[in-house]
């Protein structure tokens, strides 16, 4: 299960990147480099029990990160998309695993869509059209539900208070770096 989900979310953004990037710089015109990561590149949901999908899409996420930084100052531009709903096949997936890994299995997974229901699925199309207006608009985090941006703030917010802890630590113990 691991290295089908790690072959897959990971390695599948590494390699269209090694396989198109090339082509991009020979051109050497403008171009653009869009992984599909996920919201939950960016958080794990407690309800959706999907820490090896969302370890995976984080990969995702650093992955654009790194090539971003890697690429600045060249005519290659780079966002990483991190769809909520999206209407697709995903959650049959388990149905499709090659033998390699395992072969096609039953997942036990939680509806994502029950979880959500005040939220409407995107098409594959209406987040294609999002994808262009992003890359136009020289965005690099790529969303398609606003909604989300509550939870990432909390998560954010757990972050900055961690470094709060860390400076009432230091002036507890004098132990600063």
């Amino acid at each position: 299960q691991w290295d089908w989900r790690l072959g897959v979310n990971i390695f599948g953004a590494v390699n269209g990147v090694r396989a198109f990037l090339p082509l991009i710089q020979r051109h050497g015109e403008e171009g653009h480099i869009a992984n599909t990561a996920s919201i939950a590149g960016l958080q794990v949901h407690p309800a959706l029990r999907n820490g090896s999908y969302s370890m995976t899409k984080y990969a995702v996420v650093a992955i654009s990160e790194a090539l971003e930084t890697e690429l600045a100052g060249s005519p290659v531009g780079v966002s990483v998309l991190c769809p909520a709903l999206v209407t697709s096949t995903m959650n049959q997936s388990s149905r499709r695993r090659p033998q390699r890994f395992g072969g096609p299995f039953t997942e036990d997974r939680v509806d994502v869509a029950a979880l959500v229901t005040d939220q409407v699925a995107w098409t594959p199309d209406q987040v294609g059209d999002r994808v262009i207006h992003a890359i136009r608009g020289g965005e690099f985090f790529i969303f398609t539900h606003g909604v989300m941006r509550a939870g990432l703030e909390r998560r954010h917010a757990r972050i900055m208070a961690a470094f709060d802890d860390l400076a009432r630590y230091e002036a507890q113990t004098g132990n600063r770096r």
